[in-house]
């Protein structure tokens, strides 16, 4: 039997646009115009609307500017979901989709004082694999998951880590220069992508990408590691887009949009994380 298609509702689609549009803008409040505009809808449409919404309690006119904004009832409403969510829970098939693709080590890492600690992990399908546990700490400036975390800091956030746990070297190919660090990490962020090509273990590669929450935020990263007798150059490169997809699929269900972050802005829409 063929599923039928349930039909949408598009005034309700843009209900929840104009939300989106207030959500993710620049600035606390925009005017009737300026959402029309955004949206490419009348202002006739959007008016009754935000109409709806005021009536609901969702939105709220500025009696001066007479621009609108979000009310609290959306912060109750994403606060009661967030209570539901754990990252190791929603990241969780993700990681493990990677895993059956790659073959390899899959970990989920997070920031914690200046250090990286797993929270997660997938583990590998072959006899000869790298040590890892969950709740290990790495160092930040030599490791895949580490670079994706950092890469997103201010110089300052990052300026505090390197003084309190400098940049020791690990192996020859270990980055010990705060500015070439500092060069490498803006080459990741251009990229949404790190590698750590044996910088922390001899022996070892692995590919990383960042994972972002609601507000865009790089809150944690995702890595595929092995030995480099499996992980070649070529794997690496082969494995990036994988990984940047299952770090895109659990921002997503974190709630990241990178595309409403984009419209709601006015800026060109770009694929992918950034």
């Amino acid at each position: 039997m063929t599923e039928t298609k349930m039909p949408l509702v598009n005034t309700l689609i843009n209900g929840l646009r104009i939300l989106e549009t207030l959500a993710f803008a620049e600035r606390p409040s925009l005017g009737v115009t300026e959402i029309a505009n955004r949206l490419r809808l009348h202002k006739s449409t959007v008016l009754r609307l935000l109409a709806t919404l005021e009536h609901e309690r969702y939105v709220e006119q500025d009696p001066e500017t007479r621009e609108f904004r979000l009310r609290m009832k959306l912060f109750e409403i994403g606060s009661s979901l967030l209570a539901r969510v754990s990252l190791t829970s929603v990241a969780r098939p993700f990681l493990e989709e990677l895993g059956r693709l790659a073959g390899e080590v899959i970990h989920l890492a997070i920031l914690d004082e200046g250090t990286v600690i797993y929270i997660d992990k997938v583990e590998s399908k072959h006899t000869i694999q790298m040590y890892s546990r969950i709740g290990r700490r790495s160092p930040v400036h030599c490791t895949g998951v580490g670079k994706a975390l950092i890469a997103y800091l201010s110089d300052e956030e990052l300026d505090r880590i390197i003084e309190q746990h400098g940049l020791k070297r690990y192996t020859q190919n270990t980055i010990t220069d705060k500015e070439a660090l500092k060069r490498h990490l803006a080459q990741i962020r251009s990229q949404e992508v790190a590698f750590d090509n044996e910088e922390h273990e001899p022996g070892i590669r692995c590919v990383a990408a960042p994972v972002r929450d609601y507000t865009g935020k790089v809150i944690a990263s995702i890595s595929v590691a092995g030995p480099t007798l499996r992980m070649t150059p070529e794997r690496a490169q082969a494995l990036v887009e994988p990984v940047q997809h299952a770090a895109r699929r659990v921002s997503e269900e974190l709630g990241y949009r990178a595309q409403l972050v984009a419209r709601a802005q006015g800026a060109p829409i770009k694929e992918g994380l950034s």
